[in-house]
């Protein structure tokens, strides 16, 4: 499910402008967390 998403971009919260994470790398651990209501379960 999870192999064609490689990355996010990310901008408000912490991140003044726009920040584009890679995700799900070879031999790497991706954790994504954030409160309740923030959105994680809309990451396809």
């Amino acid at each position: 499910m999870f192999e064609n998403f490689k990355t996010i971009k990310i901008k408000g919260g912490c991140f003044d402008s726009e920040t584009e994470l890679e995700l799900f790398k070879k031999d790497a651990l991706s954790v994504i967390y954030g409160r309740n209501g923030s959105g994680k379960t809309t990451i396809p």
